[in-house]
């Protein structure tokens, strides 16, 4: 396949990219100021075949190829989403999300960051998603998705990332993002959890957690 591609002038984006830039590099505490993610818009989901086989995931409204971002212009996001309200901050939001995501790759130095909740409960925690979130009552699902990729992923996995943060500290979860390259397996993983934060991961755990929050 052959592209086309040309560089866009886009202040609101651009301003944008500064701020996530300077608040992500203040979350994982690293300076990222050379060769910084260039970010792809498109105005047509087809765009996006290419990397999906054709299968284009529905809910998709962003996503990352290796270091780069592929995001839908504001006019795009707004009728795609059918946002009523707000879709300038959503859109940031979702801009950030998938800015996390690569930031999460370059700290743990891994190509495909796992486990998926974990790089999933980050971005959203950090971008700030949680404020559109409906707050939940138990966790049941979130720990599933662990290589598997899917949209139930996004319901819990926020919530359990800041109650990690908000029990523990920040620098718990950065410890552990950073030792994820030592974790080959989901065992090793729960070994390494458990290192860190005196349990295996599990529903129980997680629900403790958020039974002291009420």
């Amino acid at each position: 396949m052959i592209f086309e591609l040309k560089e866009k002038k886009d202040k609101f984006l651009e301003e944008a990219y500064e701020k996530a830039m300077e608040e992500l590099n203040n979350f994982f505490g690293i300076k990222w100021r050379k060769n910084r993610p260039p970010v792809f818009v498109w105005k047509d989901i087809n765009q996006l075949n290419f990397f999906y086989e054709n299968n284009v995931p529905k809910y998709l409204g962003a996503c990352i190829r290796y270091f780069s971002i592929y995001l839908p212009t504001l006019e795009v996001f707004k009728k795609r989403l059918k946002f009523k309200k707000d879709y300038e901050e959503k859109y940031k939001i979702i801009f950030k999300h998938e800015l996390c995501h690569l930031f999460f790759k370059k700290y743990s130095n891994q190509i495909n960051a796992s486990p998926v909740w974990l790089t999933e409960g980050v971005s959203i925690f950090v971008s700030g998603e949680l404020k559109y979130k409906k707050s939940i009552s138990k966790f049941k699902t979130f720990l599933y998705f662990f290589q598997k990729e899917g949209l139930g992923v996004y319901g819990e996995s926020g919530f359990a990332v800041e109650l990690l943060i908000k029990n523990f500290g920040k620098q718990k979860i950065l410890k552990l993002i950073k030792s994820l390259s030592t974790a080959k397996t989901k065992t090793d993983f729960n070994k390494l959890f458990k290192k860190i934060y005196g349990e295996e991961p599990t529903y129980a755990f997680f629900n403790n957690l958020l039974k002291k929050e009420k």
